[in-house]
């Protein structure tokens, strides 16, 4: 009994200073990426690829996929209704246009600076 006890504090041990060495190194690298960001004058650069990447992703995950995998996961006739499966092929088309929209006013603005 008193041998499990001093493998649980051990463990403990281990595991706080695994945590903390992570925590460290994670502030580390955060300093650095911001130091570097902050000093080389690519914050309008930076931040025009996270609204691409963004407004990719964004329109992928939220719009696009949801519909298109319920659909392909009840592709059998007869188990979605003919209003539902317009109702996710109208949601799917608008997700390609903000696609396409946040692509072209992002690469526009990228082109302008």
């Amino acid at each position: 009994n008193n041998s499990a006890n001093n493998q649980k504090v051990v463990s403990r041990k281990k595991l706080m200073i695994t945590t903390l060495v992570r925590i460290f190194m994670v502030g580390i690298v955060l300093s650095i990426s911001a130091g570097a960001i902050e000093n080389s004058g690519v914050n309008q650069a930076f931040s025009e690829v996270v609204a691409l990447i963004g407004g990719v992703s964004g329109s992928l995950l939220g719009f696009i996929l949801p519909p298109l995998l319920y659909m392909n996961a009840y592709k059998e006739p007869g188990e979605i209704g003919a209003l539902s499966r317009a109702i996710m092929i109208a949601i799917v088309t608008i997700g390609f246009g903000l696609l396409g929209s946040t692509t072209y006013f992002t690469a526009k603005s990228m082109a302008h600076s």
